[in-house]
């Protein structure tokens, strides 16, 4: 009903066919045919031609109403297009793993709502075997894991790497065995260079160990580790999270296989003994995602763009 609407719109305006046509730069009967066929399209008269200057009908001036309000819709459909754009609006939802969050993707984070702060940002704080379903159900806009995901079916670019070291607790006589392979504050800044010195996990084989629960990804990995080495632990301890591993260490209840980012803002002189594995399963690298197919908004690019640059 509201198709050619401009031409509708500029007759009200300037009272006049013949002023309209001139301003839409067509002749008055191409105009005058125009507004006719728009007029029967309707079902009923939009102007009263019998009046000195051109008037509306009951009908019209409704029908101008619902030009008004069509008109308004866009402009602010543009405006909010623009705030988007140029980054004035804007929303994001972000999943991440619980290290991530509290260590390496925090920083860039904060940094990203700093530069940006008219964007809202969504954070979903959850472990990394259900980021994947959250990207799925378009819950989440974009997710920061370690875990691999299909690139047939996600778009990806790596933001970092980090290393899974073993963590002893001092008070057990086997770190006695290995001190020259224990690494120190300093040796944590490089302990992804392949030149360092470690150890292979088959020596701790006897002691107790902490775990992840199964359905962590950190169990799939440290599970990996485990048959690499042929070893069976033994578990004294199931717990949820990385960080709950690490505290119960710390009291001396077991060993455990913990992400170095966890580790180097951690006090772990006065508790632990860490020793780097020698394995190519103990190193992962952390991508963001999204789901191909899905629309990129410019939030999303925005924040692809800084994380990765930065």
């Amino acid at each position: 009903m509201f198709k050619n609407k401009e031409y509708v719109y500029s007759v009200y305006q300037e009272k006049s066919f013949s002023k309209a046509a001139e301003k839409l730069h067509i002749s008055s009967p191409a105009l005058s045919a125009m507004i006719k066929r728009i007029e029967a399209e309707a079902g009923m008269p939009i102007f009263n031609r019998k009046t000195n200057p051109i008037s509306l009908t009951a009908f019209g001036a409704e029908y101008i109403k619902g030009i008004e309000t069509i008109n308004g819709l866009e402009e602010h459909l543009e405006s909010v297009k623009d705030k988007l754009q140029t980054l004035q609006t804007g929303y994001l939802t972000l999943c991440v793993n619980n290290t991530s969050t509290d260590y390496e993707t925090a920083e860039k984070i904060a940094e990203f709502k700093k530069k940006y702060p008219q964007i809202t940002l969504n954070l979903i704080n959850i472990n990394t075997t259900m980021t994947k379903q959250l990207l799925d159900t378009r819950e989440a806009d974009l997710i920061i894991s370690t875990r691999p995901l299909p690139q047939q079916e996600y778009r990806q670019y790596p933001i970092y790497k980090e290393a899974l070291l073993l963590v002893v607790p001092k008070a057990f006589p086997i770190n006695d065995r290995y001190k020259p392979y224990q690494l120190t504050r300093e040796d944590m800044a490089r302990i992804l260079e392949p030149s360092m010195k470690g150890i292979y996990l088959a020596w701790f084989k006897d002691i107790p160990f902490i775990l992840s629960r199964p359905q962590n990804y950190l169990r799939t990995c440290t599970d990996t580790l485990f048959q690499e080495a042929g070893v069976t632990p033994h578990a004294t301890m199931e717990v949820e999270e990385a960080m709950t591993a690490c505290n119960f260490a710390r009291y001396g209840v077991g060993a455990a296989i913990l992400s170095h980012q966890l580790l180097e803002r951690f006090p772990f002189e006065n508790y632990f003994c860490l020793y780097k594995l020698n394995s190519s399963f103990s190193q992962r690298t952390a991508y963001i995602y999204y789901r191909l197919g899905t629309y990129v908004t410019p939030a999303m690019t925005k924040f692809l763009e800084f994380v990765t640059q930065n």
